[in-house]
């Protein structure tokens, strides 16, 4: 009887350390330059102006999904959702040709964006942090990302914006370096290019 009350709970904490981990999982909006798309698959100013009306639409329903306490895996049914008919509307203002090379630019930063956020998971799973650390990482991430879209929407010069986003970053990674240990402080100078 022991050993079956031994293995229900080792079972149901994993179960929940699953669950928890999981909880860590972010449905991330990615946002595309639109003057550098435009040039990209060579739109005229009618196209533009209909893509940018589009363009408003699909973002307002993705924020609201993504500012959602629904969980990971129901954000991104909807963010699917969303894009899917995003894609139907853009494709009835582009031209095959024009469509080819958007979803050629739009594919290659997926794959840009992937890559740097895998590069990163991998980097902060190396830590091996503890649930605590994590959390805190995450909300200070939270915190940062928030203070930076807030610069985005005032609009601020590029020189401006760039320093407030270095500002925003260097207060982010002190708060972070206090949440570390010693050995991972050490491992995070050793790759602070990641950072």
């Amino acid at each position: 009887m022991k050993k079956i009350l031994m293995f229900v709970l080792i079972v149901s904490t994993l179960t929940f350390s699953i669950e928890n981990e999981n909880d860590y999982k972010k449905v991330y909006i990615m946002n595309v330059p639109r003057k550098v798309l435009y040039t990209k698959i060579n739109t005229n100013e009618k196209q533009q102006e209909k893509l940018d009306k589009i363009f408003k639409k699909y973002r307002e329903e993705a924020k609201s999904v993504e500012n959602d306490i629904a969980k990971y895996e129901n954000k991104k049914e909807k963010i699917d959702e969303i894009e899917e008919k995003r894609y139907k509307d853009i494709a009835n203002v582009l031209t095959s040709d024009q469509m080819n090379a958007f979803n050629n630019y739009i594919n290659e930063q997926k794959s840009n964006y992937e890559n740097k956020n895998d590069k990163i998971i991998k980097f902060v799973s190396n830590l091996n942090l503890t649930y605590e650390q994590k959390a805190e990482v995450l909300r200070y991430q939270r915190k940062f990302e928030r203070e930076v879209n807030k610069e985005l929407k005032r609009g601020s010069g590029s020189k401006d914006f760039i320093s407030k986003y270095n500002e925003l970053r260097l207060e982010r990674n002190s708060k972070i370096d206090t949440v570390l240990n010693e050995t991972q402080k050490e491992l995070l100078n050793k790759n602070i290019k990641v950072y």
